[in-house]
């Protein structure tokens, strides 16, 4: 077959281009081209309805934020202070929005005053609110999802229509999205850099600025963007980090402007409309509902007009107090400046909330109701001139009584209630939508990516849900996220069909099957382009271990002058198997030719699972098909090893699979005279940690207690504690398939402190394979049922502190015996699985990489790869499964091996032959201060399964020493 070289591998700069980030950087928020489309579609039709509008109505389109951020900017332009207008002089009163004023000032002063240009703002902000909900759908489900979000949240008839005068809100909402998208940007790209949080926390303090209703979301999102972090990095000083970054701006921007307010005014109040809001918006509705009286009739006997009149919403106070003045009307109040007056609010209406906590919680709901289905259209259409409905229908209407609406209103106006009909049962279809995306959500594998986007909704819907919640300004910034989880839950449903029938559907045409339509990354590492290339991706699962950089290395060295494009998949299955193909990095010679030398995995590392939903797997086979991937080469342990034979399966010859073995524990059931790489370079280390705590034993005359990684097998820890001659080590297998018991370990350790006491030794240093927990009964160790499991379902051993119990239960013997000994336990395992790889393990993972990709790309799959004997040999997955468990066989420890006799002859611990020697014993007995039969009873039921003795010489064939060598004799055993 003709050679055909990669474009990357051509180009060595262009392919160090593609190999600057792993994780997708500020280009991977470009969008599918069908986002992009339904985004400017909806801009261009929003276009013609602004012109449509201003043809209408010359004077100008702007209405609900006239009297509270034209006029505020006008005074900004002739005043440069904030005043509630140019024409009222300047109080010592605190702006409750500077933000909106500063922009539609900044755009008359460049522009000239021209109403149509703040509509425009108003347009290109929803616009780019489309943009940013698009951006987080593509990053959160994938680009399907994206295309049709970005239309959902453009096409939403009450956005669309209101995004010509819901000014302030439109700006509002484009950035509130906007930092959710940082936001979960840079959850996701945790541990990586990147200066995701502090953007998210300033776009957030601006759109705080413009609505001071998320001023109470920053610590929710705070708290919320520590816990995301610190799960997705397992580094709660990573999240406590990103906290950090994330409040910055907050406390500048909002803090000071809290500070300027207290110069100013007095106080360091942020804003003066939540006393307002709390009383005629939260309140007043409760107080109607107690009386029985109208919503508007209770606001004006709470002072409607003086909050309007103090807080700039009209220009002339005869506007508001026709044939009165204001001081008249309200005498007790008038000489109160605008925050005193907004305390006074505050306090009225927290009493009435108090009050009635039932009716409160009552109306809550009903105004949570009122926002999510019932579209505001009466009010556009009024404001427009489109509807002039009736005075009682209008009362009606802002005072809730949905009832008194649907009685009057639908005979007046029989087309605009159709339409309001329509509109509703349209919100309930998003809303259904929404829920169904969301409860689609992995939430134990991915749902800290989704944690900032629903705790926002969840904040939002409760505050937003007073009397005014009958107008689309509050839930214009609800949309894009209810659209992000539609277009989800759409997506989903697409690609059903195509799931069942094993072959996913292309993006353009719903429902046609095709051939794995391909995705790669573009050339400046951003989203993906299509392809018609057949690429070999790599992934790393389980944990780390040394040598795995040299495995990516030689495997895409490899596949590259063979001219295959090689795609490097970030962070193991985690992202595939939730449909997400944005986590993917093209790796080309010039990056992997030197990365051999070190130490983690240059394309990240997790234990994500995709066999444990049928779902997940096949997401991953789908996943992996739109990269237009046809060979996968994973590199793990043997629960990476069963996934990558279950995708295999899954993907039914589309898809060639090889394994490479990759763990320090040892335990892949490869030829015995084979280990899996990184544990030569994991024992090294280890002995070398071991070697200083001897002697630091010796010096200070203690016991360590060495916990070694390996959950199954003890083969790390034997390895250590032989090579490093440490005192003794406990493994699992030793107890050859019995269940251990807490009280043999204890004793074990406890007779051989007392065996070393007997012979003048204070110190000594045990090895303890961690899985030794494994084996013990969950009765025996408090709380070890309750431990956390990974996603293979395994026990965190971690969180079970083997050392400590076992130090405290040693101590604890040895005291009632009258024994002093100092014990101290250590953990050593994370110190060994990212250390650089050692010339054997270099050597090794080289060699297998090579094999892995010239295999694959020969036309093999279904296999693991190992070299024995100095030969590549391919082990069919099928060879690898254990029929008993159907899971991945695992490597023990042979405990009648020279080897292992040979490790237990030179352990200082109670032995069978201990127990024959009556003077042993009885120096044994002795320096506890117990008889001989009593040292016997109590410790020597250790022994009774103890191994027989391996004969070095066997009977009858004592010439076979070699003559002369006198160094064996006859019987002679271990």
């Amino acid at each position: 077959m003709a050679r055909t070289e990669s474009p990357l591998a051509r180009d060595p700069r262009r392919g160090r281009a593609h190999g600057a980030q792993l994780t997708p950087g500020p280009a991977s928020f470009r969008l599918p081209r069908g986002a992009v489309i339904a985004v400017l579609a909806g801009l261009l039709l929003k276009l013609a309805l602004l012109l449509a509008v201003h043809t209408a109505r010359p004077e100008g389109v702007v209405y609900i934020d006239t009297g509270t951020y034209v006029r505020p900017a006008r005074a900004l332009l002739s005043r440069g202070t904030f005043s509630p207008s140019p024409e009222r002089a300047p109080e010592p009163e605190i702006n409750r929005t500077p933000g909106f004023p500063l922009l539609i000032a900044a755009v008359y002063g460049l522009f000239g005053e021209k109403a149509w240009l703040l509509s425009l703002v108003g347009v290109l902000a929803s616009a780019g609110t489309g943009l940013a909900a698009a951006s987080l759908a593509a990053r959160l489900a994938g680009p399907r999802a994206a295309v049709l979000s970005a239309a959902i949240a453009t096409f939403d008839p009450g956005s669309f229509v209101r995004s010509i005068d819901l000014l302030s809100d439109s700006t509002f909402a484009f950035l509130l999205i906007a930092a959710l998208a940082l936001l979960v940007r840079g959850v996701d790209r945790a541990g990586t850099g990147g200066a995701d949080p502090l953007l998210a926390g300033l776009v957030l303090a601006a759109a705080t600025l413009v609505r001071p209703i998320t001023y109470y979301a920053v610590p929710i999102l705070l708290v919320v963007a520590g816990v995301a972090v610190s799960r997705r990095t397992a580094s709660p000083r990573r999240g406590i980090a990103a906290a950090c970054a994330f409040l910055l701006a907050p406390l500048l921007l909002l803090g000071g402007w809290q500070v300027r307010n207290g110069l100013r005014a007095g106080t360091f109040q942020f804003a003066p409309i939540g006393g307002s809001m709390l009383l005629f918006f939260w309140a007043a509705p409760v107080q109607a509902r107690v009386e029985g009286l109208p919503l508007t009739q209770v606001q004006e006997r709470l002072g409607d007009r003086e909050r309007w009149w103090r807080q700039g919403g009209a220009e002339k106070e005869s506007d508001i107090f026709p044939g009165e003045s204001y001081a008249r009307l309200f005498p007790e109040t008038s000489r109160l400046s605008l925050p005193e007056l907004s305390r006074r609010w505050s306090r009225q209406g927290i009493d009435i909330l108090r009050a009635h906590p039932v009716e409160t919680v009552r109306t809550a709901m009903h105004g949570s109701v009122l926002l999510l289905l019932v579209p505001a259209n009466l009010i556009a259409g009024t404001q427009h001139g489109l509807i002039h409905p009736t005075p009682e229908a209008l009362h009606a209407w802002e005072d809730q009584d949905l009832r008194r609406v649907a009685a009057t209103f639908p005979r007046a106006h029989p087309a605009a209630s159709t339409v309001a009909v329509v509109l509703v049962l349209l919100n309930a279809g998003l809303l259904l939508l929404a829920a169904r995306g969301v409860a689609g959500i992995p939430f134990r594998a991915s749902g800290w990516r989704h944690a900032p986007l629903l705790a926002t909704f969840l904040y939002l819907v409760p505050v937003s849900a007073g009397a005014a919640s009958i107008d689309d300004r509050f839930r214009l910034p609800l949309v894009p996220i209810l659209a992000i989880y539609a277009g989800s839950a759409l997506a989903r449903a697409a690609m059903a069909p195509a799931a069942h029938s094993g072959t996913p559907a292309t993006p353009s045409a719903p429902g046609r099957r095709f051939e794995a339509l391909p995705y790669t990354p573009a050339p400046d590492g951003g989203s993906m382009t299509i392809s018609q290339q057949k690429n070999l991706a790599i992934l790393v699962g389980g944990g780390p271990a040394p040598g795995i950089n040299s495995v990516i290395s030689a495997a895409t060295i490899r596949a590259q002058l063979e001219g295959v494009t090689v795609l490097g998949i970030r962070d193991g299955f985690q992202w595939l198997m939730q449909g997400d193909i944005e986590h993917v990095h093209p790796l080309t010679i010039d990056e992997v030719s030197r990365i051999h030398f070190r130490g983690g995995s240059h394309i990240g590392i997790a234990r994500a699972n995709p066999t444990k939903d049928p779902q997940l797997l096949e997401n991953a086979v789908i996943s992996l098909l739109r990269l237009n991937v046809s060979r996968l080469i994973t590199i793990g342990g043997d629960d990476t090893a069963f996934s990558a034979m279950k995708l295999a399966e899954k993907a039914d010859g589309r898809i060639a699979v090889v394994h490479v073995p990759k763990t320090i524990d040892n335990d892949l059931d490869v030829s015995p005279d084979v280990d899996t790489f990184g544990f030569q370079t994991a024992r090294h280390v280890g002995v070398e940690i071991v070697k200083n705590l001897m002697v630091d034993a010796r010096t200070t005359s203690r016991w360590y207690f060495v916990i070694a990684m390996g959950r199954k097998a003890g083969h790390l820890a034997l390895g250590i504690g032989k090579a490093a001659g440490a005192t003794l080590t406990l493994i699992p297998e030793e107890f050859q398939g019995q269940k251990v018991r807490f009280r043999a370990i204890v004793d074990t350790l406890v007779g051989a402190i007392l065996k070393r006491l007997s012979y003048g030794r204070r110190d000594g240093v045990a090895i303890i394979a961690e899985g030794l927990v494994l084996e013990l009964d969950p009765e025996e160790l408090k709380g070890l049922a309750e431990a956390e499991r990974d996603a293979h379902g395994h026990l965190r051993i971690a969180d079970v502190n083997i050392g400590e119990i076992l130090k405290m239960a040693v101590q604890e013997e040895l005291k009632r015996l009258g024994v002093k000994a100092t014990v101290t336990d250590k953990n050593i395992g994370y110190e060994l699985r990212c250390a650089d790889p050692v010339p054997f393990d270099l050597e090794y993972t080289r060699d297998l990489g090579y094999c892995a990709a010239k295999y694959i790309l020969s036309g093999g799959t279904g296999a693991m790869v190992s070299m024995q004997g100095g030969n590549f040999v391919p082990i069919p997955f099928t060879d690898m499964i254990d029929p008993q468990t159907g899971r991945t066989k695992v490597r023990m420890v042979d405990v009648h091996s020279t080897r292992y006799a040979i490790a237990r002859r030179y352990m200082i611990r109670l032995r069978k032959d201990d127990f024959e020697d009556p003077h042993e014993l009885a120096r044994f007995a002795a320096t506890c201060g117990m008889s001989l039969a009593d040292f016997r009873d109590r410790f020597g039921y250790l022994v009774e399964n103890e191994l027989p003795p391996i004969n070095l010489v066997p009977h009858g064939h004592r010439d076979a020493a070699g003559p002369g060598s006198g160094s064996y004799f006859e019987g002679e055993t271990l």
